[in-house]
């Protein structure tokens, strides 16, 4: 299944380009278990050829492949953290007794690290 994942990332970089290194991106800020540096890689190999001159290829990477990966992991990242910032407490009260987490645990944890600061 990784490989299928992976494939289906070299294929939106190699036929969208930057767009497609951008829409790369953020699928694998939301699909954990794709790795981080395939997209990055996968970029630098299809959209940077080895025949280019450094200042066109520093460039290119950079307006290519660096800028769009940081958007889209920024993007990416956000559906994440907005899941667990308005859904993480009813989720821990309801599931968490399976792993032994309650949210007086996370309290104070946050409490150690965060001292002074409550919610």
């Amino acid at each position: 299944m990784l490989e299928k994942l992976i494939q289906v990332t070299q294929s939106v970089i190699f036929v969208g380009g930057p767009i497609g290194v951008f829409a790369a991106s953020i699928l694998e800020e939301i699909i954990f278990f794709i790795p981080s540096p395939v997209v990055p890689m996968a970029a630098g190999f299809f959209l940077l050829s080895p025949q280019m001159e450094l200042v066109e290829a520093t460039s290119r990477a950079i307006l290519y492949i660096a800028l769009p990966v940081s958007l889209g992991q920024t993007i990416g990242s956000l559906f994440p953290y907005y899941i667990g910032y308005f859904g993480g407490r009813p989720t821990v009260e309801k599931w968490g007794r399976l792993i032994g987490l309650t949210w007086k645990n996370i309290e104070k944890n946050r409490a150690k690290i965060h001292p002074g600061v409550s919610r």
